[in-house]
C-alpha cells in the first residue's frame, strides 16, 4: 500500500523517502504505518509524519517543544506537549545531519 501514496510523485521524493526510512529503520521498534495520503512513523506514539507530494515531501516532526529553525515551514502547538514541526523537503540532500538529530530527538522524547 505504501507504494501507491508514491505514483506518479517525482523520482526526487521517493529518493528523500528511501534516505529517511533507512534513517528511522536504525532506530528500535519502530513501525510504519500506510494511510490514505501518508505514512506515519510510530514507536509509542506517532513521531513522524511522512506526506508526499509530487514535486516535494513534507515531513511533520512531533516534539515537546518547537523546532526554530528557517527549514521550519510550520509549527503547530497540538497539546501543551506536542508541536508538530513541518519541513519540506525537495531533494535527497536536505535528509543531512540536522534533520536525522531533529528524527533522532523526536524519537527518544516520544517513546
Amino acid at each position: 500500500m505504501e507504494e501507491k501514496l508514491f505514483e506518479g510523485k517525482n523520482s526526487e521524493v521517493i529518493a528523500i523517502y528511501i534516505a529517511i526510512k533507512h534513517t528511522v529503520n536504525k532506530l528500535d521498534a519502530v513501525k510504519f504505518e500506510t494511510k490514505k495520503t501518508s505514512i506515519h512513523v510510530v514507536a509509542r506514539v506517532a513521531f513522524l509524519g511522512i506526506h508526499p507530494k509530487t514535486k516535494w515531501l513534507d515531513l511533520n516532526i512531533v516534539t515537546v517543544e518547537s523546532i526554530t529553525s528557517p527549514r521550519v515551514s510550520k509549527t503547530e502547538r497540538v497539546s501543551a506537549n506536542r508541536f508538530h514541526n513541518t519541513i519540506r523537503l525537495t531533494e535527497e540532500s536536505q535528509v543531512d545531519s540536522e534533520l536525522i538529530n531533529w528524527i533522532k530527538k523526536s524519537y527518544a522524547q516520544l517513546r
